[in-house]
């Protein structure tokens, strides 16, 4: 047992006199943890600021602007669409949602069948790329759940698939199509 402890010593004394170990291992870790926790020391999730331009005022559109209030992580900023416009130039909104005249009127008559689907325009500012996207998922994840009357968009549920247990001792379960 002498001989371990006497190497194991050894070996502690020439890990301790190699400056460039020590720094790899004990220092070089601990300024990733300060550097990464200064970056995301507030540890909310991203916001998104949305200028809200509605041209039509119909109940269909404050229906829409409600799921767009109602995402977490969404403030919106009503004003027109010039003006919504020209905060987005500014920074001051990441995206500028408009809500044409005539959306009431088009969800109406497309939930009779009589017309086609309904769009609404985002104007997003290019020279912010890496926002496009955020905003584009904010979107779609927003219609998918109007279009869908308040259920969310996935189309699949699991269920169980009986009394049986898998190798981790967790019941089977099977995936179905939700409409039927």
């Amino acid at each position: 047992m002498r001989p371990l402890l006497a190497l194991t010593a050894a070996n502690i004394r020439s890990y301790v006199r190699d400056r460039a170990a020590l720094f790899w291992t004990l220092a070089f870790p601990l300024i990733f943890i300060f550097m990464f926790g200064f970056i995301f020391q507030d540890g909310t999730q991203s916001r998104l600021d949305l200028g809200w331009a509605d041209e039509d005022k119909s109940p269909a559109a404050a229906q829409l602007r409600e799921a767009f209030a109602g995402q977490e992580g969404t403030e919106l900023t009503d004003a027109s669409k010039d003006d919504a416009l020209a905060k987005m130039r500014q920074g001051d909104v990441d995206a500028v949602i408009v809500v044409p005249a005539g959306y009431g009127d088009g969800v109406t008559a497309g939930a009779s069948g009589s017309s086609g689907p309904t769009s609404i325009l985002v104007y997003t500012d290019p020279s912010r790329s890496n926002l496009v996207a955020s905003v584009y998922q904010s979107v779609q994840a927003v219609l998918g759940v109007v279009n869908l009357g308040g259920r969310p968009p996935y189309g699949y549920q699991l269920v169980d698939a009986g009394p049986h247990l898998n190798k981790f001792g967790r019941p089977y379960s099977l995936i179905r199509d939700d409409r039927y």
